[in-house]
């Protein structure tokens, strides 16, 4: 994918290398507002249909 489309500058990368616990927390942390225990709702895809 990365040889096809350009970079995702909102993009944050996890590593998923280590515990399987460790990549859950560092994704959730990406993912939710610093705080809160809710996961953000998007609305609208960043993405249109093919």
């Amino acid at each position: 994918m990365a040889a096809r489309e350009p970079p995702w500058p909102e993009a944050i990368a996890v590593d998923t290398s280590g515990p399987l616990d460790s990549a859950v927390a560092r994704a959730l942390t990406a993912v939710r507002p610093w705080g809160s225990s809710q996961a953000p709702v998007f609305r609208r895809p960043y993405m249109e249909p093919d």
